[in-house]
């Protein structure tokens, strides 16, 4: 309806005052463009670490240990001690759980670019007709 109203004064000259002005507006618009980020960085690798230390207890568990696993293999003491003397001399050998070593791997992150760009956003005609001013919005 408004637009009618406007064409319809538009096109009887004789009724304007003044010259009908229009007016264009624009608006900001933030975008943001996703883009990847990457870079390598170290990893520790976990495994088992010679420490060069041993407790007493250690030989004495691990000659424990292996008492027991000879005898239930071989059913008799003689393999208790063979199992006794093989566990006391793995245990001498103490082991931590450490870093043995480190690998390269590419960490990647999403980070955003952003701008800032002007759009058309709507018009304005403002004119005067028989003494009556008017504003019209409008999209074009």
């Amino acid at each position: 309806m408004k637009k009618l109203l406007f064409v319809s004064l538009l096109a009887s000259p004789l009724a304007f005052a003044g010259e009908p002005t229009v007016t264009h507006h624009y608006k900001d618009v933030s975008r943001s463009t996703p883009y990847q980020e990457c870079h390598n960085v170290e990893v520790p690798i976990y495994g088992n670490v010679s420490t060069g230390r041993t407790s007493k207890s250690d030989v004495l568990g691990g000659m424990i240990v292996g008492g027991l696993l000879g005898k239930a293999v071989t059913g008799d003491d003689k393999g208790a001690a063979f199992g006794a003397v093989i566990g006391g001399m793995e245990s001498v050998n103490g082991h931590e759980r450490g870093v043995v070593g480190y690998k390269q791997q590419q960490r990647c992150q999403t980070k955003y670019n952003y701008t800032t760009e002007k759009v058309y956003s709507h018009s304005i005609a403002r004119f005067t007709s028989n003494g009556t001013p008017y504003n019209v919005r409008f999209y074009r």
